[in-house]
Parts: C-alpha cells; structure tokens; sequence
C-alpha cells in the first residue's frame, strides 16, 4: 500500500475509533454517575446552555439538525424537566429555548468526564507533543467547518 494511502487509512480509522469510543465511554460515564439520559440529549443541552443565540432556529442550525428534529428532541427533554422553552419578550414568533437546574447537574457531570478524559489523553504527551496535536486537530476543524459551511451554503441555493 503506497504511504500516502496508508496514512489516509489510519486517519480514517482513528478518527472513526476515537468519535465511536469517545461517545461510547462518554455515555457509560454519564450513566455511571446516575444521569438517564442519552450522549444526543446530553449535546443538545450543552448546545442550548452555550448557544449564543437560544431560539430554536438558530440552535438547530448550529447543532446541524433540522428544526422539526430539534423541536421535537427539544419536546422531549422539557417532560423530562431539563428544558424549558417560552416566547421571546419582543417577538411574540420566536421560540427561545433554556436550561433547567436539573440540566445544569447533568452538565458538571459532562465537564467533570472531559476534563478527565483530556487529563487522560495528554498525560503521557509532552508539550511539544501538545502543541502539534493541537495545532493538526485545529486543522482538521478547520477542514470540517470549512465543508458544513460550504455544503449548506450550496443546499440553501
């Protein structure tokens, strides 16, 4: 196998292996330390407690979903007391989305698995070694953003 395509297969696969595992052990972790919910819930309500902007709209399409998909997860998490929408104060048409106490324990149980897990990750690593791990998972961001914004730009048109 020519070097450049066995680098474009171990890439595949680490990057395949790390997202599955990580979600995998993330969510083992979370039910562990009694949270009942699945790792998707526990991202939309991350996306909703950082959104920048918490209508509906715009957290569906920061979390690459659709609206009718977030609404309904959205529905979801409100019987279960982690969410709570209402109307905008100004604009009656805008649904605003926000957390709940309840949700905020789930998300110091998430913040405390990561750090764990990136204390775990870099701990035999040295800084150099930090530094360009850093440095070409920023890169390949940059690819991925990058991709989104330029296909959902073409899927608008």
């Amino acid at each position: 196998m020519p070097k450049i395509n066995h680098t474009r297969h171990v890439l595949n696969e680490l990057l395949v292996d790390l997202f599955n595992y990580i979600l995998f052990i993330e969510e083992r972790n979370l039910k562990d330390n009694g949270v009942n919910l699945s790792i998707s819930e526990v991202h939309l309500i991350e996306s909703v407690y950082k959104a920048e902007n918490n209508n509906i709209t715009s957290i569906a399409s920061d979390m690459l979903v659709t609206k009718g998909t977030f609404s309904l997860n959205v529905s979801r998490l409100i019987k279960k007391g982690y969410l709570k929408k209402y109307k905008d104060k100004d604009d009656g048409r805008i649904v605003r989305v926000e957390i709940t106490d309840k949700a905020k324990d789930v998300l110091l149980e998430h913040d405390k698995f990561h750090n764990t897990l990136i204390d775990r990750a870099i701990s035999d690593l040295n800084l150099e070694d930090n530094e360009v791990l850093n440095q070409s998972l920023h890169q390949l961001l940059d690819y991925f953003r990058k991709e989104y914004n330029d296909s959902k730009v073409n899927n608008e048109c």
